[in-house]
């Protein structure tokens, strides 16, 4: 089906520039003004989980709120279960692959499930018991029943992690002797079979438990309590979640994985939240990571004084000299150079940087930044602002010796955004922060108040000095309710406060509201430019998003003061698109209000062929014609 879009011409406000001013990124659907889409049969849950591969896209349908009562599609005898589908974005057309999934990935144009039998109702390994976690291999192209290959470990964290052509998986019931351990990897060319990931490790056998990957490096935990052994060198056996690092971009070499993962010797907070992978060549990436001071054996490593930091005495910034911090609770960001650590650990060992690190770590070229928390770093008041509660931004260049910036003036408190990026976006070269006002106490945009959350950017090659001014021949600010990334750095989705400037952006008679950008970096010299669309976003949930050219947001009609979909009352949250070469945007159809789901996944520049986004039928009505009003699932091929 084609849903019926409309368009209407715009001009912007002058604190924002037209998006023909600014250019933006060509191809793939951005010559195509119109978006058809379709609307699955089955409803889905509103944490709806989408997956893209060559060709391919999946969702789990809802059983229980798939028409009335339900309806049973893996055949188990209870409409229960999230049941996986697989769409042929050439076609349009979704088939019912009739498993219950925990979870699934494509590789290249095979589906891999995961499955709990007694969740799906089958003994999928043979062994008379449904009681295993078990991989699957579908082939869409044949259409048949999955196919069995492996059983699972249940303690693996992640049951898949993706990484560029290769999924990783932890087996169970493997002999895991030394050198080995219990990840396979699975290459898109060769989609049953699966290779062993050896290690490092001349005393035994790893069993570590999947992270993720960053940029095609896969990150794992190492339990000493399952191991029975120490691992990180602080004579206990304690820790539950020592790092390893492993190379997500190997070869088959003789039946096994190409490379082997390399345990790095530091522990993690259990929550194992901060790190970060930027890939700078073959075999090669920056790592940032969080260490947990009490894990790696009670050690200081934020006060320079302390033997096992290693930090030079010019660490310390000026303003914090006499308030030292003298505890091992805290939690410090550590960097490796991959390569350089993986050819000779002994002689390029992790980097201790001495900074306080979170949930957020972001990195350029030869730089990393972090969130701090100023309560760990001693007595310190990181930002001068009277306090030791704010979250505040701080980076050093990547390398040794660690020398972070070290004045009162470098330091700002972060506003945690909702959106992904906590307040912290890479865009470029440069780092783009949401500062709080308010925490912060600092009017950043000159208008008398502190009460909002400005924008600042950064380029850390070019000095410590942060930029709040995005105007030309006359001052122009940016305030922020919400901050997205775009997956390529090119863009950030700004919720664009109308305060910002004190100008009504939307035409609606006040000035509560914040407007859908797409905010780049433009002009000699750099500026950071803020394109976008005067219609108001859903300020704490505005789901900005990119694909091929266009950028996608949820309008909020009641914020807006527009009934947008023509129901007769302005209450609803709405899918509009701009495209980002010329302006041209499109009201598109009702979507949701859940938190923190973006409107379109998956947000990207340039890369799937399509898409899917949910629909609230409360919004739109029963959509998928089901009899009951729940979640609707709408996909559409590029």
């Amino acid at each position: 089906m084609k849903i019926s879009t409309s368009s209407r011409s715009f001009v912007l406000a002058a604190a924002l520039l037209p998006l023909a001013a600014c250019g933006g990124s060509g191809g793939g659907s951005s010559a195509n003004p119109t978006l058809t889409v379709q609307v699955s049969t089955y409803s889905v849950a509103a944490d709806v989980k989408s997956s893209f591969g060559t060709g391919w896209a999946a969702f789990a349908a809802d059983e229980a709120t798939s028409g009335a009562g339900g309806t049973d599609l893996n055949g188990n005898g209870n409409p229960i279960d999230s049941v996986v589908q697989a769409v042929n974005l050439t076609t349009g057309i979704a088939t019912n692959v009739g498993v219950a999934v925990r979870d699934f990935a494509w590789l290249g144009a095979t589906l891999f499930l995961v499955v709990d039998e007694a969740q799906d109702g089958r003994d999928w390994d043979g062994d008379t018991m449904m009681d295993d976690r078990v991989l699957l291999m579908y082939d869409p192209v044949a259409a048949g029943t999955p196919v069995y290959l492996a059983v699972l470990r249940e303690d693996t964290g992640a049951d898949l992690i993706s990484a560029g052509e290769w999924l990783f998986v932890s087996q169970r019931d493997v002999a895991v002797m030394a050198n080995t351990s219990t990840v396979f990897g699975i290459h898109e060319s060769l989609p049953n079979t699966l290779h062993q990931v050896m290690t490092n490790d001349a005393a035994a056998g790893l069993t570590p438990k999947l992270l993720g990957a960053d940029e095609e490096l896969v990150f794992l935990a190492l339990d000493e309590t399952a191991e029975g052994r120490d691992l990180n060198g602080d004579l206990d056996s304690t820790d539950t979640s020592v790092l390893a690092l492993l190379d997500g971009r190997g070869t088959v070499v003789m039946g096994g994985y190409e490379f082997p993962l390399r345990n790095t010797l530091r522990a993690m907070p259990s929550d194992t939240a901060g790190r970060r992978a930027l890939s700078v060549g073959t075999h090669d990436w920056q790592v940032g990571f969080v260490v947990d001071e009490t894990a790696q054996g009670a050690v200081n490593l934020n006060n320079p004084a302390s033997v096992p930091a290693a930090l030079p005495a010019s660490w310390k910034p000026t303003h914090c000299i006499g308030f030292e911090d003298t505890d091992t609770l805290d939690t410090i960001l550590t960097l490796i150079d991959f390569r350089s650590w993986d050819d000779d650990p002994l002689t390029n060992p992790p980097i201790n940087t001495g900074l306080i690190a979170t949930d957020r770590i972001v990195m350029q070229p030869g730089w990393v930044g972090v969130i701090s928390d100023e309560g760990q770093q001693g007595t310190c008041d990181l930002n001068g602002d009277g306090d030791l509660d704010d979250d505040v931004f701080r980076w050093t260049a990547f390398g040794t010796p660690v020398l972070p910036p070290g004045t009162v003036n470098n330091y700002y408190a972060v506003a945690r955004l909702a959106g992904g990026l906590q307040g912290v976006g890479e865009l470029g070269s440069a780092w783009v922060i949401a500062v709080d006002e308010a925490a912060d106490r600092r009017d950043l945009n000159d208008d008398g108040f502190q009460d909002l959350d400005v924008v600042l950017w950064l380029d850390p090659a070019l000095g410590v000095v942060w930029t709040n001014d995005h105007g030309t021949s006359t001052s122009s600010y940016a305030a922020a309710s919400w901050m997205g990334p775009s997956s390529d750095r090119s863009r950030l989705g700004v919720a664009y406060d109308e305060l910002s400037n004190g100008v009504d952006l939307n035409n609606d008679g006040d000035m509560l509201d914040s407007v859908a950008t797409f905010a780049q970096f433009t002009g000699t010299p750099q500026r950071l430019a803020f394109p976008g669309y005067a219609a108001a976003v859903q300020k704490l949930n505005a789901g900005i998003s990119f694909q091929n050219g266009w950028g996608f947001f949820r309008v909020s009609e009641a914020e807006d003061a527009r009934d947008w979909n023509g129901d007769g009352t302005p209450d609803d949250f709405v899918m509009l698109r701009s495209r980002l070469s010329d302006g041209l945007s499109q009201y598109i159809i009702e979507l949701n209000a859940i938190p923190g789901k973006a409107t379109v996944e998956p947000g990207a520049i340039t890369g799937a062929m399509g898409g899917t986004f949910v629909v609230d039928e409360a919004m739109a009505g029963d959509l998928n014609a089901d009899g009951v009003i729940s979640f609707a699932m709408v996909y559409y091929a590029i």
